[in-house]
């Protein structure tokens, strides 16, 4: 009896953790996006006379399209990156030199995403997934920060600033 009142009290301790966390991830996931659009807007403001690859609703929509939300806001973001970089205002946004911290950001927020579908056979090392999941979940959220700092640096800095090299 004692064992299955456990059982019950976990589960909904369970339930409690995963809605607590979904509530994280969308209202983070909002906050991002609106956050971006804004870079997107002080991106073009900086290098008026250059074109993004894509509109600014691409910004909302790229992150539910299927197959294209792949790269998409990747390459949005890259845009704004380039677009924010005052170092170069006769040189056009493809021709900048890319972020290798977005890159390396955008990987880390991808390839949880793909440990999710393991196939059956490999579920007696879903916790090493779940652990590599996790940790790469971590560092794409330590990644964001870190670009949303850099960029929010220098787009509110001086006209001869750019976006710091990153690894």
């Amino acid at each position: 009896m004692a064992h299955r009142r456990c059982r019950v009290a976990h589960a909904a301790v369970g339930r409690v953790l995963s809605w607590a966390l979904l509530v994280g991830f969308v209202g983070a996931a909002i906050a991002f996006i609106v956050w971006m659009n804004r870079a997107r807007h002080n991106s073009e403001a900086i290098t008026s006379d250059q074109r993004h690859r894509f509109r600014n609703v691409w910004v909302f929509v790229g992150w539910f399209i299927p197959i294209e939300n792949f790269c998409i806001p990747y390459a949005v973001m890259q845009d704004i990156w380039r677009g924010s970089d005052r170092s170069q205002p006769m040189l056009g946004l493809q021709h900048r030199d890319t972020s290798g911290l977005v890159l390396l950001w955008w990987l880390c927020f991808l390839l949880p995403n793909f440990s999710i579908s393991l196939p059956p056979k490999y579920v007696f090392e879903l916790t090493v997934f779940a652990t590599i999941s996790a940790a790469l979940s971590v560092a794409a959220a330590v990644l964001a920060a870190r670009m949303i700092r850099e960029l929010n640096a220098v787009q509110v800095s001086g006209p001869t600033a750019s976006p710091a090299p990153a690894a």
